[in-house]
């Protein structure tokens, strides 16, 4: 059964939901202004990590730079924009309220707001049916970045214009202009390792409960994915430190690999089945083979005419990260080869005779390139040197590696 809320209940009840969520936080609201209270309530549910979806979908409204700040504390917000939205929303897995009120502070504070509570175990009809609006505004709404949300556009009738004699002239005042960091174009590949390499350290800061930036800066990660093809040795200097180089390295060259594993192509169309027995079907153009195909997926519908990085299992569209266009040539970290079934392969020691230098320097020159790391007294192989054909052996006196011949071409022994 529904419960009848005033405007302090609604509040109240809000602050509850907020608290209360396990899975996910959905607020609708006209308005993106957000009352410090609530900005807490998110920016401490998201540093927890255990929600899956931090969503904001708004209306056409328009706000100052500093009254966005605060979204860039939430990591993996999602914020849509529908111009013609006029409807407050603000839900949980379980419970939904459904009011007049928005969420900045006039409108709790000030107005006479009324509104509903409802729970998906009373009201399982109305919460559905509330739910699939909601997918149809994600859907049909316009997926906004933060940077986008700092692109401020004043209408004619916002009191911030300047109203000279000969009419109206489109004039912000000085506190609204906004100096933007130049944007550096990034290839689809560079975008994909700048987007793990985020995430990864964001995980690492929940961990240690330390400040992200501190553990990889945006310095960092730029002078990462810049590198065509990235070592130890590279990494120990951009970090600054052999000890941090030590503590991540391996982690960052395994999620630099890691980003071959992505296919990259354009949303061509999109089909939302609305109901539990059909999967939701997503139309993309690969570019890497131009082939286009229809795929099932249990992710959210990215939009049509998006670029995406996504992993693809046979028919099933997985996890994907949204890409900016870019017009950058991708130049690979190192050229892989496929099929290493007809090559001939080598031990270390194999492999220093025919180069002509020392065992301990192939090893350690394989080390610096990624390929294999040391696991107590023996060698193991890393995704990266499985990539490039190195293939995990177990001998009488422990594991080794053997390597194929194309190892010699694709990597500078003798530098």
């Amino acid at each position: 059964m529904a419960k009848y809320l005033d405007t302090s209940q609604i509040s109240s009840e809000l602050m509850q939901l907020l608290k209360d969520a396990k899975e996910k936080i959905i607020l609708v609201t006209y308005s993106l202004q957000v009352n410090p209270q609530i900005q807490e309530r998110l920016k401490t549910k998201s540093k927890s990590g255990i929600l899956a979806e931090i969503t904001i979908i708004y209306g056409n409204t328009v706000l100052k730079n500093s009254e966005l700040k605060w979204m860039e504390e939430i990591d993996d917000l999602r914020i849509y924009q529908k111009k013609n939205l006029h409807a407050k929303c603000y839900i949980n897995e379980n419970k939904a309220i459904i009011s007049s009120m928005n969420l900045y502070d006039y409108s709790q504070t000030t107005n006479i707001e009324m509104g509903f509570l409802i729970t998906k175990d009373e009201n399982p009809e109305a919460f559905e049916q509330m739910m699939e609006d909601i997918n149809d505004l994600k859907i049909n709404g316009q997926r906004k970045k933060f940077n986008d949300l700092e692109e401020i556009q004043i209408e004619k009738n916002d009191p911030r214009y300047s109203i000279e004699k000969n009419g109206i002239k489109n004039k912000i005042e000085p506190e609204l202009n906004i100096n933007k960091q130049q944007r550096i174009e990034l290839s689809y590949r560079q975008q994909i390792c700048k987007y793990l390499l985020e995430k990864y350290r964001k995980e690492k800061s929940v961990k240690f409960k330390e400040n992200a930036n501190s553990i990889l800066s945006d310095e960092n990660i730029q002078e990462i994915i810049s590198k065509k093809m990235l070592n130890k040795v590279q990494l120990t200097e951009i970090l600054n430190s052999e000890k941090k180089a030590k503590q991540l390295g391996d982690d960052i060259l395994n999620l630099i690999t890691k980003s071959t594993d992505y296919n990259i192509g354009k949303i061509i169309d999109t089909i939302y089945e609305g109901n539990n027995l059909n999967y939701d079907k997503i139309k993309m153009q690969r570019f890497d083979n131009e082939e286009t195909k229809w795929y099932d997926t249990k992710e959210e519908l990215p939009q049509k005419g998006q670029i995406v990085a996504v992993l693809l299992n046979n028919n099933w569209f997985n996890k994907y990260i949204i890409l900016e266009k870019s017009s950058i040539v991708d130049e690979p970290n190192i050229s892989f080869k496929n099929d290493y079934t007809k090559s001939k392969y080598f031990s270390t020691k194999e492999l220093s005779q025919l180069i002509g230098i020392s065992s301990q320097a192939v090893n350690s020159i394989l080390v610096s390139e990624g390929l294999m790391q040391k696991d107590e007294n023996d060698w193991q192989v890393t995704i990266l040197g499985e990539k490039s054909g190195g293939i995990q052996k177990e001998g009488q006196f422990g594991k080794f590696i053997i390597w194929p011949e194309e190892i010699i071409e694709q990597i500078n022994f003798n530098k």
